[in-house]
Parts: C-alpha cells; structure tokens; sequence
C-alpha cells in the first residue's frame, strides 16, 4: 500500500535511536515512485502541520481517567497548560534524486532514489516537581533541522553503543558448540531448548545488557516497567516503577556488566523521591526521614497506593522501598569506592535511615518494623488469609543492611558520629532471622502456613540470603543461607 503510514513501516535492521526522547532515523534504499507520510497519535491532537520538507504535530497526554461506572477507561484532557504532559513530533526527511512536497497535512515523496527520514519527540516534560511548560515544540523543531548526515548519526550511535556493549565477552560454548545448526525463528528456539543450546543463555545475557544501555542512559529516566517505546496509552500498572523489586531487578546488571553510566538514571530517580518522601513520611507516620512504599513514578509519587479489588494490604502498606533503594546506591560505591560518589548518596541513605529509626518499636528488647509484610505475599491464619504479620523477614533484613552501611558511609566520610553511634546501637538490637520446624528461614514472625507455596515474588528469599551471607561473614556467625 503506497499510502503507508511511516510509523507502522519500520524494517527491525534499518532504524536506530541516537540519544533518548529525542532522535529516531529511518533509512530506506529501496527507490520511491510515491511514498506517503503522515502522523497519527491516539491521544488528543492540538495542532498538524505540514510544509514542503517538514512534518509536524502538537499533541497532549491525558491527565486523567474515570475509573468507575464505564466498561473502558475514559480519558480526561485538560485544556490548561500544566496540567498535563503535552508534546511535539517533528519529522524531517531527507530525499535523494526525488522531490518532496506537502500535501493535506502530509508529505508526499515522489521518484526517489532513497530517503531518510529523522523524526524528533520531546514533551514538555521538565521534572519530578516542576509544571510540564517545557517548550517541547521549539526543541522538536530545533533538533530536527539540525539533525546531520544519515551515514554520521549512525556512525556516532553504532561507536556510543559500541563503546558500552563491547566491554563484556561472555561464552558459553565450545568451538564445535559455536558452529551447531540452531532454528534461526528464536521463538521456535526457546520452544526447542532442552537446556542444551547454550547460545541462547549467552543471547539473553546480551539482550538485558542491550535493555539496559538502549533504556538507561544518562540524561535519560530510569527504566519503567513496559519502556518509553510500549503503544498503550494506559499500559499494565500504568508503566510505572514498581520499587519492590522490579525496578531494583532492572538495574542488577549495571556494575556487574560494567555498565556503571547506565545507573545514572537510578541515582537520580531515588534522589528526586526525596522531598515527596519527607512529606510522606510525616504525613503517614509523624516521622523524620523519607519514605517510599511499593510504587512511585514520573512524578516522585511516594505514598501507599493500592486497588480495593486486588488485595492491597499484601503491597500498598509496604515502606521498605527507600531502604531497599538507597541499599543499591551504595552497592555502587562497593563496586567503584568512589568517595565522591559516596559523599553525594549519603544523605540520601541518612534520611532513610532516620525514618526507620523513628518508626520501629521495641519488643523483648529486639527492635521491629510492625505491622509488615512479605511483598505480595500472603499466609494462612485458622483458615482465613492475611498479609499483614508482626514483623516480616525481608522487612528486618533491609533495614539491617541500610542500617549497617550507612553506619560504614558515616565512618568512611568522617562524619555524623552521634548519628552513627545511634544506628549501630539500632543495628545491634534488630530481631534478625527464625528458623522454622522444617529448617526453613521464616517468612514472617511466626511460622505461618504460605498461602501459595509458589509464590513468584522471590524477593524474601533473595534478600534475606544476601543479608545471612553478609552476616556470616561479618560476625562469623555459623548458619545455613541461600544467596542468588
């Protein structure tokens, strides 16, 4: 159909995207007797716009939608500048041996031997607290004509990607291995694979490694839960960041992949948290600190949030995230030993910390976070299902960990002695780990039956394994652990 629209015709080995929310190209060398380009968007179109060698369109996301009463969502626009995120898409082509004329709104390339087309999004988008005013059609506009060379901007992307990609070998076969016949359809691979095709574990090793640097580069947001590129305008959990152990999960690789500038976007997703987390935790708690429960998002969102339909007391009531995040800042000075960096995650890690030390309680002289709960899990209680437990496992082993290294971030940097001396008093009297009847590590403050024994949230286990690892070898404590 030589009317296409150009976004739906996108050949997987020809596009490329130099830098994030900013620079797609698209090269195609097979020649054009006419070719069509449009632009068309699902949300709210504000303004079109077309000029000879020129496409552009305005448009705004909703701020809202009614939740109840109607079978589908309806989305709510708002008029008002600032009340939501509005932005612009601008494509410039560039037409070799051919002409390019504007036409009702679209560009309408004729006779050319090849084209190029640079497209250029921007929203007003400006941070976690300011109004979205940004000038969104300006930059657009600005960045796509001064887009360069096609063979340049791909040249300059394929040495950044390279730069980053090229730093890891990672084999798991053999010379014969390397040169066995393999389904080239991958899903009929993973159909296939009986655990001998050691290929594939190497090919999904590298694609979390291309996840990471195509998603997460610095200047950019952290990765969220379905990535900027999903076509949903209300993705599954809004594509948010899910903070009780997705996006943690998301950023593992970085320092073990030698990927430590993709985990810019981490470092300042947690710092921007910081003053919504202040307020939440003084108006939830009357505590000092900062505070984040099990989801946040663009916004900084800080507070329990949760449906009534899907049982939020085994999630929303959760505030272990800033413990849990703020621990994997300082996994970043373990692997670098930058002191520069650990001066600048420090306060971070110190108003998490002065939160748990306001919230927790004493009991038998051991110090607990209660009530709390095992991230979405649930347990049985004379036949009724509850999620909400004295104290939970994972609960005290975060707190164990931020607890413990922010008191050695104190003492590295020289400062806050008083505040060390209270946390490491803290450290020293938490309620740590039972163990069950079976040997098993408990879950929760008593050994309660798990309401589903294959639970997928492994987050208990996970942790809690590091933490005993970490005991062992710091107390030369004697026990049985599980690290992942």
């Amino acid at each position: 159909d030589p009317r296409v629209t150009f976004l739906r015709y996108i050949p997987v080995n020809r596009h490329i995207l130099l830098t994030p929310y900013k620079l797609f190209v698209y090269m195609n060398e097979v020649r054009w007797q006419f070719l069509l380009v449009s632009l068309e968007t699902p949300l709210w179109m504000l303004e079109s716009h077309a000029e000879d060698e020129f496409l552009e369109f305005y448009a705004m996301c909703p701020y809202d939608y009614e939740r109840a009463g109607i079978p589908e969502k309806r989305y709510l626009y708002s008029q008002k500048e600032g009340d939501s995120v509005r932005y612009s898409v601008c494509v410039r082509p560039v037409v070799k041996n051919g002409t390019c004329q504007a036409k009702d709104g679209q560009l309408c390339i004729t006779n050319a031997d090849d084209v190029t087309l640079f497209v250029v999004i921007r929203t007003s988008f400006i941070d976690s607290y300011a109004a979205p005013l940004g000038e969104c059609r300006q930059w657009a506009r600005s960045d796509a004509l001064s887009c360069g060379v096609y063979e340049e901007v791909r040249a300059e992307h394929e040495k950044n990607f390279e730069a980053l990609f090229g730093r890891v070998k990672f084999s798991l076969r053999g010379e014969r291995e390397m040169v066995r016949e393999i389904p080239l359809d991958q899903a009929e691979r993973m159909k296939c694979f009986d655990g001998s095709d050691k290929g594939l574990y190497e090919l999904l090793f590298h694609f979390g490694r291309y996840l990471m640097i195509s998603g997460s580069m610095p200047g950019s947001r952290a990765m969220n839960l379905q990535g900027i590129w999903n076509e949903l305008i209300m993705p599954p959990w809004s594509s948010n960041y899910t903070v009780n152990i997705n996006t943690e999960m998301n950023y593992w690789p970085a320092f073990s992949c030698n990927l430590a500038e993709c985990f810019a976007p981490f470092v300042a997703l947690v710092k921007e948290m910081v003053p919504s987390g202040r307020c939440t935790a003084q108006d939830y708690y009357h505590a000092k600190g900062f505070v984040c429960h099990h989801n946040t998002d663009l916004w900084s969102h800080t507070a329990p949030t949760g449906v009534r339909e899907s049982n939020p007391s085994a999630y929303s009531p959760w505030p272990l995230a800033s413990a849990w995040l703020t621990e994997q800042l300082y996994d970043g000075y373990e692997y670098t030993l930058d002191a520069e960096y650990l001066q600048d995650i420090y306060p971070v890690m110190k108003e998490a910390a002065e939160f748990y030390l306001d919230v927790m309680v004493e009991e038998n002289g051991k110090l607990i976070l209660t009530p709390s709960s095992s991230p979405e899990n649930c347990f049985v209680k004379e036949e009724k299902t509850y999620a909400l437990a004295k104290y939970a496992t994972m609960s005290q082993s975060l707190i164990e960990e931020l607890f413990r290294h922010v008191a050695e971030a104190s003492r590295i940097l020289g400062k806050d002695e008083e505040f060390r001396s209270r946390v490491e008093a803290a450290h020293d009297k938490l309620q740590l780990f039972q163990i069950g009847s079976d040997g098993r590590l408990l879950e929760w403050d008593q050994e309660y039956e798990e309401a589903n024994k294959l639970h997928r949230h492994i987050s208990v286990v996970v942790y809690a394994g590091i933490a005993l690892f970490r005991i062992k070898h710091h107390k030369g404590i004697e026990i049985s652990y599980l690290v992942y």
